[in-house]
């Protein structure tokens, strides 16, 4: 809607009269008929003496610079998420190859460690081990690591002992029961092949092991699971 003519000299023609009597008399700035380049304020009832210079259009090349800061602006944003998510796989892999190669580092020192006890030839005497009882046994697996070296007779059933485990080692439930009452602690032992050659899963046995500290394995099941290891020095059926 075109704004009144201000106040002046100037004076109007009736028709002009009449678009200023029936033009919108809400207050704002207008552009001044009378002088190109110049907006003059109306206050809702006449023309005031306020003027200002007609406000310059916004420029197209800025809104497109804008635009290009905007849109890269987002590209960063994207590339930063991208590479986020590659981190984060990355450590989800590793963290699933970890556990494998923590496995095989365990099972290198615990076929290091039979090799220096087969080495020694006490490990096939008896009378170098002791019996414990159930009480002794819980201390011992309280601290496993500390207790490494100590020689102990243990009663068990073999739990597995096939392709999976290898023919050097098996897990079996153990205790300090030659009945087999309560011996249900899960281990894990490992010893000569050729030694353990004639035992096979669910043979009770009565074992003369070194403590070894503790294994770590991936279960069928894909479960982590942790274990005491004992070395087997002498290995016989229970009666």
């Amino acid at each position: 809607m075109d704004a009144p003519r201000p106040a002046g000299n100037h004076s109007p023609a009736p028709a002009e009269l009449l678009k200023d009597a029936t033009m919108n008399s809400q207050p704002g700035w207008y552009p001044d008929p009378q002088i190109q380049g110049i907006q003059r304020y109306w206050n809702g009832l006449q023309w005031s003496d306020a003027t200002r210079p007609t406000p310059m259009p916004v420029s197209p090349v800025l809104t497109q610079k804008k635009s290009v800061a905007s849109s890269n602006i987002k590209a960063v944003v994207i590339i930063g998420l991208i590479v986020v998510a590659t981190l984060i796989v990355a450590a989800v892999v590793n963290d699933a190859l970890n556990p494998r190669q923590a496995e095989q580092q365990q099972q290198q020192q615990a076929i290091s460690t039979r090799d220096d006890l087969q080495s020694d030839q006490t490990i096939l005497d008896g009378s170098t081990y002791e019996e414990i009882t159930q009480r002794d046994f819980e201390l011992i697996l309280k601290d496993v690591s500390v207790q490494s070296g100590r020689r102990i007779i243990l009663y068990g059933s073999i739990r597995q002992f096939d392709s999976a485990t290898g023919p050097d080692r098996f897990l079996a439930d153990v205790g300090t029961s030659a009945l087999g009452v309560g011996n249900f602690e899960s281990a894990h032992l490992i010893g000569n092949s050729a030694t353990l050659k004639p035992f096979v899963k669910d043979d009770r046995v009565k074992m003369h092991v070194v403590v070894d500290g503790e294994y770590s394995y991936t279960s069928t099941a894909d479960f982590k699971l942790t274990v005491p290891q004992f070395q087997v020095g002498i290995i016989e059926l229970a009666e």
